[in-house]
């Protein structure tokens, strides 16, 4: 049998469906009743099916009386506890108020609290944290971007002139959208400069430029004929300096006679 009381409407339902059977039940059947909560309840006559309901009905509502009554006891005991815990104690009440009000923000717009605190942290009001942020991003990446750049192109001339050229070329050529400003960018738009005279890179050491210790290339491939200018400059640039002193020494020699 379900231990779950009966409410009014059902023992109502109950009331008449005795009735009905009162009206029916003319042979002494014992009557039954069964309450969609799963209790049944049984009776010789209508009378004692109706007071078996009734008492039912009764521990029901003790049963809920008594819990209504263990619940408010709980409560008050807990509430007791709550009273007892002395409340934390600040060094900041403004800074208190500014986290509370910035809870109660969050919970209903969260990005809009998220730039009210970053606006305070910054000193600024919060309609210019936005614009702030992009510039912030945006000057990373160009800096970033630049420092690639540079890193590839050492003899790039680093003027206000020529940085002006590179950022309105590079405007043209592709847009001023934040990713825009990349080193592969950069360094197209300085070759095309370079190319149309519009900048003249630095000149480089030779060491950056010629490696002595290996000869130049035969461009001409290996079937070509040797060339005797690059003969003659393969084995300059591989002699040792106290050797190639003495060849121009010879050579100036010889010329002067």
């Amino acid at each position: 049998m379900s231990t779950n009381p009966p409410n009014n409407e059902q023992i109502q339902q109950a009331i008449e469906d005795v009735k009905t059977q009162t009206a029916l039940n003319k042979g002494g059947i014992p009557l039954e009743i069964s309450l969609p909560t799963g209790q049944v309840y049984k009776g010789e006559t209508p009378q004692e099916l109706l007071d078996n309901l009734a008492k039912a009905q009764t521990e029901a509502s003790r049963t809920i009386s008594d819990y209504k009554a263990k619940m408010a006891e709980l409560e008050n005991t807990v509430s007791a506890l709550k009273q007892q815990i002395p409340p934390p104690k600040s060094n900041d009440p403004e800074k208190d108020e500014l986290t509370k009000e910035y809870f109660a923000k969050w919970s209903q717009d969260p990005t809009e609290a998220n730039k009210i605190a970053l606006a305070q942290i910054l000193g600024v009001s919060p309609d210019k944290v936005g614009p702030m942020l992009r510039t912030a991003v945006e000057s990373q990446m160009v800096n970033t971007a630049a420092d690639e750049f540079l890193t590839r192109c050492p003899e790039f001339p680093q003027t206000p002139q020529n940085a002006q050229l590179m950022k309105e070329a590079l405007a043209a050529r592709y847009g001023t959208t934040m990713d825009a400003a990349t080193a592969d960018n950069l360094e197209l738009v300085y070759n095309d400069l370079v190319r149309n005279g519009r900048i003249v890179p630095n000149p480089l050491p030779a060491s950056r430029t010629v490696n002595a210790n290996n000869p130049l290339p035969n461009l001409r491939g290996n079937s070509a004929p040797p060339n005797p200018v690059t003969d003659i400059l393969s084995q300059a640039y591989t002699m040792p300096l106290d050797q190639l002193k003495q060849v121009m020494e010879n050579l100036q020699a010889k010329v002067g006679r």
